[in-house]
């Protein structure tokens, strides 16, 4: 008698299935991360926008206080 090694095409079917789930299952998770992550980019944008605002409101400010005096 003939010894089979390898696999059977339903083993390779339901293996295909299994990563076809889990392919579905994951995909919106790092679709939501990319979304998250352009998020987070606009507000460290913003934050640094808003401290070089206020950096430039002190020095215009304390260049005035030393004029008029």
């Amino acid at each position: 008698m003939n010894k089979q090694n390898g696999f059977t095409l339903i083993e390779l079917v339901v293996v295909i299935i299994i990563l076809g789930i889990l392919a579905v299952t994951a995909a919106p998770k790092f679709i939501n991360l990319q979304g998250d992550a352009r998020v987070s980019t606009l507000q460290g944008m913003k934050a640094a926008i808003q401290g070089q605002q206020l950096a430039c409101l002190f020095k215009i400010c304390n260049s005035w206080c030393r004029e008029s005096r």
